[in-house]
């Protein structure tokens, strides 16, 4: 019988169960996106349910409110976008075209210009639709998330109900001095306070460009600004995943020149809300490795798609928290995070 309590016999045994928990995940993503949606709508919501009780709101009551408040906000974003959306969709196939050929040019003006070698190879392999492919993919999900609107506006709903009684339920299993309702006290709030100022950061974001691209004469500005809001919840790299899509999309509408002030425009909001004004807002934040942060938007995108992209940091983060308070995982929470204090 093999030892199970040798460090590599554990280690073996970990990695097996982590393989098949994400196959699990991955196998059930039709379920788990919606539910992974529900919770962070719970969590970004939740400091305004405890707002409406200290108000004396009767908690169906209040629980009412927010479901009407996200109703509200998602009949206005359907508005707004529905159009946007299925046009820029339904046009995509042309868009890739004009894209190909364009690249089809340099590679021709290549050959005429003697300039054979890496440069030309590089350009023939560049697959230039796979940019929009992407803004085509992360709007499809926005779609998604309204025809699956019932089922995740109901979970959010016994979400945030459930939340009404989670301290109870955990006095009651832990007992009342265990330490166990600060240590989720502290996840919660640390995950609430990180929703709260990034939605307001990408709100800004996304309202910039929307402004910046239709004063540039872009068509679907409100989309691309859509796009940049939602894709500034993946740190480091989501600015630069949004900005792309849109530059090759100035360029085949209006050139090359209005491009470069769109690219100059992204670059100018992200560095000031993204380098500047984001740092100084929340501080050290939630305290995770770049490299940890890359490999979560990797790892949960496989899992989730788009919106495993755009929920890989909160996902990421609520690991890391947990880690942190259990005794045997505190170890590998170090690993998650940034450089230790001296």
């Amino acid at each position: 019988m093999p030892d199970t309590d040798h460090p590599v016999s554990r280690a073996i045994i970990t990695a097996a169960a982590f393989v098949v928990v994400a196959a699990g995940l991955k196998a059930a993503q039709a379920i788990v996106v919606p539910f992974l949606i529900s919770l962070t709508l719970a969590l970004i919501f939740s400091p305004l349910l405890t707002w409406l009780m200290r108000r004396r709101f009767p908690s169906w009551l209040a629980i009412l409110t927010i479901l009407l408040v996200i109703m509200l906000l998602g009949t206005i974003l359907g508005a707004i976008l529905g159009n946007s959306i299925n046009d820029f969709i339904s046009d995509l196939p042309k868009y890739q075209e004009r894209l190909q050929q364009l690249v089809n040019n340099s590679v021709q003006w290549l050959n005429s210009s003697g300039l054979e070698g890496p440069a030309q190879q590089a350009v023939a392999s560049f697959d230039p639709g796979a940019a929009l492919r992407f803004a085509g993919s992360a709007l499809k999900s926005l779609t998604g998330f309204m025809t699956n609107a019932f089922l995740i506006m109901l979970t959010t709903a016994f979400l945030l109900g459930e939340s009404l009684v989670l301290n109870k339920k955990i006095d009651a299993a832990m007992g009342q001095h265990s330490g166990g309702m600060p240590a989720f006290e502290q996840i919660a709030v640390s995950i609430q306070n990180y929703m709260g100022l990034k939605t307001l950061i990408s709100l800004g974001t996304g309202l910039v460009i929307t402004v910046w691209l239709a004063v540039l004469g872009v068509d679907y500005p409100v989309m691309w600004g859509l796009l940049a809001f939602l894709l500034n919840y993946i740190p480091n790299v989501g600015s630069l995943i949004a900005a792309i899509p849109a530059v090759l999309f100035t360029v085949l509408q209006l050139g090359p020149f209005t491009a470069l002030f769109v690219g100059l425009g992204y670059f100018v909001v992200n560095t000031l809300l993204g380098s500047v004004i984001e740092p100084r807002v929340m501080g050290r934040g939630l305290n995770l490795s770049p490299l940890v942060v890359f490999i979560s938007l990797i790892f949960w995108g496989f899992l989730f798609g788009p919106t495993g992209m755009l929920l890989s940091v909160p996902l990421t983060v609520i690991i890391k928290l947990i880690l942190e308070n259990v005794p045997s995982g505190r170890r590998f929470a170090i690993f998650l995070g940034g450089a230790p204090a001296e």
